[in-house]
């Protein structure tokens, strides 16, 4: 990381949940990535040599495009990390929830919940039909 860390961003590969990529030989190189939406989304800068850099950059975007064995298409994440809310409130209410689900969905709670149960629908309908 002193070595090759270029960038302050690429500190992010020391962060829990980040996934990290390791540049196939004779290459040297790691990139730190997670998963959403079906993309890969780096995590800092790459950490390698400036010669090495557009060469791991390179094979990294070739593996994503590939859907290496590493991307997990279905976001089902090695282990969980807890997120805390804290209230003034007595007790978690149902406006404290909708007001932390706003803010973890970036749209209408109602909508996204809607939005979730269409697609889950989906492909329940979409297993059933394959048999």
């Amino acid at each position: 990381m002193l070595a090759h860390g270029w960038n302050a961003t690429a500190y992010q590969l020391l962060n829990p949940g980040i996934r990290r990529w390791f540049a196939p030989p004779p290459l040297q190189g790691v990139i730190g990535w997670v998963a959403a939406a079906g993309f890969r989304v780096v995590a800092g800068a790459p950490v390698c040599s400036d010669d090495d850099l557009p060469a791991v950059v390179g094979a990294f975007e070739g593996e994503a495009r590939r859907g290496g064995d590493a991307f997990k298409a279905k976001l089902l994440p090695d282990d969980w990390e807890p997120v805390w809310a804290i209230t003034s409130e007595p007790r978690v209410t149902l406006r404290t929830l909708y007001a932390i689900a706003g803010a973890f969905s970036g749209t209408s709670p109602v909508r996204f919940l809607a939005r979730g149960t269409a697609r889950a629908l989906a492909q329940e309908a979409r297993r059933l039909r394959r048999g």
